[in-house]
């Protein structure tokens, strides 16, 4: 396994895609079972199921007391300490715990740690300190990580979260800062990023069969963006060298928080769990890094959970972590030659048998890398071929933009037109026989939905903010109550009142749904900031929050809208609000009828995730439904006179579903003149009849402005927008 040697002076490095994190338990499992079939394997043997869905690794034991094995490993780590401090270099040493120690609550039903394994972790530390040694209390360091903000390990996942990772860094340079001032102080500590979230599968769901891998589901990964300050000392020598497994990576930011924290230079050397923390180390010292300057202080991290095995181990059957079972290279340079004393007097087994496997295991995997770079070599030249000829035959007759039309490529227009060209009649099924495995297999939606509780889907962008909702939120969040307060302004000249109906997202109704997804907390922000504004400037607004609420399920589970119950609810209470501005219930009847049975619906996520049109049984099950029909009844015929309208209606795709301005017409006695549109734009249908106002009746009394809370993510729509003079209203007939 090659080592990662990285420099942390005053930048962050470049964050390793979340997929890194996959390795610690796949890759020694496809390296060293390779001959067991890996589903059952994981269901049987590599993966804990434990309360509320949380995973953890079945290869340590919570259970067996291996606590003298352990002290004797401490024991050597003793002795390696005393040799780097021969060479002027001090040790500190961080033991990750267990993550069954950290969420024991979270173990299966009946089970708990063993009396020995709860006392294991701290014998350590006690045997360390009357041997001298300077141990992290990792322990202790989990009590500082805020847990409404993050867990202390990822649910699914084999790790510690980012927020535990800051706070052993924490503890860590606490206790480098009692051993002794440090050199290389820096004028500034290198900043650290803003925090975001991802969604994916923890590394231990991913050994799971499809069928329990959907009911674990995916993992919110709460980590830090990489700073914007990065390069600024990026040549400086670390003062501090960092060598470990992946908990201490850079994704999880324990370097970039220690390199804050004690505003020094840190350098890391790290590796994944089944190389070992003694070949770790050993790849440092022979690194021409440690050679060229030797760090000043060294932490080396290990696991709690393979603690026992020393530089010799050569792995236990069915553990993904098998340290050094490829055996540990002889060093050369001072300082690796002290390392050498110790790791070598317990290495067992043959170099040059080791040597002769591993170039044997080389030349298969050049001759297969070879057939195979071939192949897609040839699948990529013929499709390249293929996509020309259709782009050819298709410029002539295709009507959309040129593809010299910039205005195009910004739309998208001109992509869509690409991929009209280049598509092959089988195109589409291929598209949906591969949403239909991935869902099948890995239970996998795509980038746009995530899968909350089996079946419920939910819309990405209401999860997290898309990113071209990030920046610059608060100049567009003000852009957006400028607007706002125009329009308010506007109306209320022309003796007409706007109130305001934010829709929230599904993912803020139905939490209940979620089953480990989690709504960002910036989305949260954006929400409460919006309504406030609201309540500041004085514009009605109606709370759509609780209503929807407390009729849950009040959203279809493959779609972003509301259902039949939501609609009803949201129509109850706006109606409630515009009943004493429009004189009471008006004398307009409404009948209903209803199909009888149900009929599936396929819902709007289904189609972003191309599973629209697949076998049942290759998607989430579809959402089921009565079609109910809601009209006004009018005496006479066409040219029968209505009451005047009093209520105008502009919103966004929720007020054409589910018959809510039908509903809200018949909770007011009164037809409502609907002008919404199917756009997710803050205002597009408000700005669209804008223009129209000179048309409006002069029994207008109230615009209703209905709109997603996906919206917040879009800015105005200005060309339509009132400009806020005195002289900005128009005559209504």
């Amino acid at each position: 396994m090659q080592s990662n040697h990285l420099s942390l002076a005053g930048s962050v490095p470049a964050l390793r895609r979340r997929r890194l994190l996959l390795a610690l338990a796949a890759a020694p499992f496809a390296a060293g079972l390779s001959f067991v079939p890996r589903a059952a394997l994981a269901a049987r043997q590599a993966v804990i199921e434990g309360r509320d869905r949380w995973l953890f690794p079945g290869w340590e034991s919570y259970v067996d007391d291996d606590t003298a094995a352990c002290l004797k490993v401490v024991d050597l780590i003793g002795a390696a300490a005393a040799k780097l401090k021969a060479h002027g270099i001090r040790c500190t040493i961080i033991v990750a715990p267990l993550k069954a120690r950290a969420a024991a609550d979270k173990l299966p039903e009946g089970t708990a740690l063993s009396a020995a394994v709860a006392q294991r972790y701290a014998a350590i530390l006690a045997h360390g300190k009357e041997a001298g040694i300077d141990f992290v209390d990792a322990v202790a360091a989990l009590a500082n990580v805020d847990t409404s903000q993050d867990s202390t390990y990822i649910r699914a996942d084999y790790h510690w979260s980012a927020h535990t990772a800051e706070a052993v860094a924490d503890a860590t340079a606490d206790r480098l800062s009692a051993a002794g001032a440090l050199p290389g102080e820096m004028s500034a500590p290198p900043a650290l990023g803003e925090w975001t979230e991802a969604m994916d599968f923890g590394d231990l769901a991913t050994l799971l069969p499809p069928e329990r891998r959907r009911v674990i589901g995916k993992d919110r990964f709460i980590v830090r963006e990489q700073a914007d300050d990065g390069g600024l000392l990026a040549d400086a020598v670390p003062v501090v060298q960092v060598v470990g497994n992946s908990m201490v990576q850079p994704y999880l930011g324990f370097p970039q928080r220690l390199a804050h924290t004690l505003a020094r230079p840190v350098g890391l050397t790290w590796t994944f769990g089944d190389t070992g923390p003694w070949k770790t180390l050993l790849n440092y010292l022979e690194s021409p890094a440690f050679a060229k300057q030797k760090p000043q202080a060294l932490v080396w991290q290990f696991n709690e959970g393979q603690m026992a095995y020393g530089p010799g181990a050569s792995g236990a059957v069915g553990r993904p972590v098998d340290h050094c079972r490829r055996g540990v290279a002889r060093p050369r340079r001072e300082g690796a030659g002290a390392m050498s004393e110790v790791a070598h007097r317990h290495e067992s087994g043959s170099d040059g048998e080791r040597e002769q496997e591993a170039s044997r295991a080389r030349a298969v995997l050049r001759q297969g890398h070879r057939a195979m770079s071939a192949c897609v070599a040839a699948l990529l030249l013929a499709g390249f071929a293929l996509a020309l000829t259709s782009l050819a035959k298709h410029a002539k007759t295709d009507s959309t933009p040129t593809l010299e039309d910039a205005a195009a490529w910004r739309s998208g227009d001109a992509i869509r037109a690409v991929d009209r060209a280049i598509d092959v009649p089988y195109a589409a099924a291929l598209r949906r026989a591969s949403a239909a495995v991935r869902y099948r297999l890995l239970g996998d939606l795509g980038p746009q939905v995530s899968e909350g509780c089996p079946g419920w889907l939910f819309y990405t962008n209401g999860l997290r903010p898309p990113p071209q909702a990030l920046a610059p939120a608060e100049a567009k969040l003000q852009a957006q109550i400028a607007t706002m307060r125009r329009y308010a302004d506007a109306l209320k000249r022309q003796g007409v009142m706007l109130v305001v109906a934010t829709v929230p997202d599904k993912a803020r109704v139905e939490t209940e749904a979620l089953c480990g997804l989690h709504q960002d907390a910036r989305m949260t922000s954006r929400w409460n900031a919006w309504r406030d504004a609201l309540a500041s400037e004085g514009v009605a607004q109606v709370d759509l929050l609780g209503p929807l609420t407390a009729a849950r399920p009040a959203f279809y589970r493959t779609d972003v809208h509301w259902n039949a119950r939501g609609a009803q609810a949201a129509a109850d209470a706006l109606a409630a609000a515009l009943l004493p501005r429009v004189g009471g219930r008006g004398p307009t009847r409404f009948t209903t009828t209803q199909d009888a049975g149900v009929r599936p619906r396929v819902g709007d996520l289904l189609q972003l995730a191309g599973l629209a049109n697949v076998p049942d049984g290759w998607r989430p099950a579809m959402d089921v439904e009565v079609a109910e029909t809601i009209r006004a009844e009018r005496a006479g015929g066409l040219l029968d006179d209505t009451p005047p309208a009093q209520v105008l209606l502009a919103g966004s795709s929720f007020s054409r579903r589910s018959g809510f301005a039908d509903r809200l017409g018949r909770a007011l006695g009164q037809e409502v003149w609907n002008v919404s549109l199917d756009d997710g734009r803050f205002d597009r249908a408000l700005a669209a009849i804008w223009a129209q106002r000179a048309t409006w009746p002069r029994s207008l009394r109230v615009v209703v402005w209905e709109m997603s809370e996906d919206g917040l993510s879009e800015a105005p729509v200005s060309a339509a927008a009132p400009t806020g003079k005195a002289g900005d209203s128009s005559r209504r007939d």
